[in-house]
């Protein structure tokens, strides 16, 4: 990288916060696999077998060579082609950094996941904990610098004042704002939440005797201990439904075998309630009604003739209201609840597509739907929020740019998964080079997304002849051609480059397709 001024500086501690991100999150593995290990240590522990430093130890000693081999790999990628100190030294000053952060997040980790002892509270504990490390590191929110000022009394500022009365020089002393005058946002607000508490409180729903339904106030008089749990964003609505029929018309069919009655009564007086909190089992043999019960009550039975009375918390049933406030899931989906859309793609292509197809091509053909669908609300969400110019042009050169880079990371991520032996080490092999391509994304051409980005802002600013201000730079120049001269992007160049986005995607897909068919580790 440039060594020219302040700015490229600036590249330099990106790239160091960037590598300290790196190493210290490719710790957060140790969360599950600590977590996983803990019932044999707490079984071994409380049958008096080892004593728990037994455990950690080991823990710590294995980590180490592995570390020092993953710290060995960066340093190899990293440090000369970023173009830091050559200096041997300062080589392994920042190896031995990188190997002791590697070091301080795994035992950070451990720590986490011994102390929460659940998946789901040991990531939320881990990501929170480790956003206020970067946080408060003092890179994103700098540590004050200068030396802090005295603080004097009124009377002595107003007598030192005094002997610049009627001089040109300024004021040697600031007196700080009133929180009056710099924060009046702050009290606006908190008078507004104040308003607005105060009416949700007087607006809550009353019953028709003019008695709060949700005031705990009378539960306390009562003696009544107040209740405990998950505070909802909503307020929980009961249901109760009274002798409750339903008809149908009398099948043709059995009128011809001498069935007088007009109409079928397939539900007859059911009685009941469903209270908030409470777990309610509907359970009855094979064809007792139980789902057209569920259905009746649901409003999604058009037909038929229903009598009885079903209220919502006390008022009469309001099918329009309910259909807003009420979620139904019926009985039968239409799709499998264990696939994920993607896997239901490519159970639809091996059904539609030709015998002439390979499996191998309809596991690539059933992506490109997939990604058409997912670069489409993409390019018009960020293309409308970012601002960029509403031509056809660069419209389209934005779209074509977004969905072959997508392919092509999905091609990428389908190929790890077909050269590895498991989705484990594929994980691992993909997530590795994810790191590589983001890093070297702006430095080296031959990466992957190096290709995207030049694309991008080639499409949007390499025709634009508007100055801008930049430091350093005299006379103004011309958005072209400061992209140019910082960047070496030249703006004949898109064509290429296109071709290079479809090639990376077409290469992915083969080899995807080929390693699939050859190697085939998921057969064996």
């Amino acid at each position: 990288m440039n060594t020219r001024n302040e700015q490229d500086g600036a590249i330099y501690v990106g790239a160091l916060l960037f590598g300290m991100v790196i190493n210290m999150f490719n710790s957060f593995s140790e969360l599950s696999m600590m977590i996983n290990r803990l019932p044999m240590l707490y079984k071994q522990r409380d049958l008096l077998f080892h004593p728990a430093w037994t455990f950690t130890l080991p823990s710590f000693l294995l980590k180490v060579p592995i570390s020092i081999l993953e710290s060995v790999v960066w340093m190899a990628i990293t440090y000369y082609t970023i173009g830091y100190a050559p200096e041997a030294s300062k080589f392994f000053k920042q190896f031995l950094l990188v190997f002791l952060t590697q070091q301080m997040a795994a035992g950070f980790f451990r720590l986490i996941a011994g102390l929460c002892r659940t998946m789901v509270i040991a990531n939320t504990g881990g990501a929170l904990t480790l956003l206020l490390v970067f946080l408060l590191g003092g890179f994103i929110v700098p540590k004050p610098l200068g030396k802090p000022q005295a603080v004097i009394s009124e009377e002595a500022a107003e007598e030192l004042e005094a002997n610049y009365v009627g001089t040109e020089e300024e004021p040697r002393l600031r007196r700080p704002k009133s929180g009056k005058d710099s924060f009046p946002s702050l009290f606006t607000a908190d008078a507004i939440n104040s308003k607005e508490i105060e009416i949700q409180r007087m607006s809550s729903q009353t019953n028709p005797n003019g008695m709060s339904q949700n005031d705990s106030s009378l539960d306390a008089t009562i003696g009544v201990a107040p209740k405990r749990g998950m505070v909802l964003p909503f307020t929980p609505l009961a249901m109760s439904f009274d002798t409750v029929n339903y008809y149908v018309d009398m099948p043709p069919e059995m009128n011809a075998q001498g069935v007088a009655e007009d109409r079928l009564q397939l539900l007859r007086g059911v009685t009941s309630s469903f209270r908030p909190g409470v777990l309610t089992a509907l359970m009855g043999v094979s064809g007792a009604g139980k789902t057209t019960l569920m259905d009746v009550l649901a409003g999604r039975k058009i037909g038929g003739y229903i009598e009885g009375d079903i209220r919502i918390s006390g008022f009469p049933k309001v099918q329009e209201t309910f259909a807003r406030i009420f979620g139904y899931c019926e009985q039968n989906d239409i799709h499998s609840p264990q696939v994920t859309v993607k896997e239901s793609l490519i159970y639809s292509a091996f059904l539609r597509l030709p015998e002439e197809v390979s499996n191998e091509e309809k596991m690539v053909l059933c992506e490109v739907p997939y990604v058409l669908f997912q670069t489409s609300y993409y390019t018009l969400i960020v293309y409308a929020m970012v601002g960029f110019q509403w031509t056809t042009a660069k419209f389209l050169w934005f779209f074509f740019v977004n969905f072959f880079s997508f392919l092509y990371f999905t091609y990428y991520g389908m190929m790890t998964v077909s050269i590895t032996p498991n989705h484990q080490i594929a994980a691992v092999f993909a997530a590795a080079f994810y790191t590589i391509f983001n890093l070297f994304s702006g430095f080296f051409h031959s990466k992957t997304v190096a290709w995207t980005v030049y694309e991008l802002i080639l499409s949007q600013y390499g025709d634009i002849e508007d100055t801008i201000k930049a430091p350093g730079i005299v006379p103004d120049p011309t958005v072209k051609s400061y992209i140019k001269d910082q960047y070496g992007y030249e703006s004949n160049f898109m064509g290429p480059i296109a071709g290079v986005l479809v090639r990376f995607a077409a290469f992915f897909a083969f080899m995807f397709a080929y390693c699939i068919k050859i190697l085939n580790f998921q057969t064996r």
